[in-house]
């Protein structure tokens, strides 16, 4: 399960920044960094 998701993360991370090299990329950056404290913490 865990594996799975990690995948479809990755993939949605992916579209993300792809969609941000024709958008405003320190808004998604922001986000995709929020996103990831939430799933995947560093510390």
């Amino acid at each position: 399960m865990k594996i799975k998701w990690s995948f479809i993360i990755i993939i949605l991370f992916t579209t993300v920044l792809i969609n941000a090299q024709s958008k405003n990329m320190k808004t998604i950056n922001t986000i995709i960094k929020s996103v990831k404290d939430k799933y995947a913490p560093d510390k």
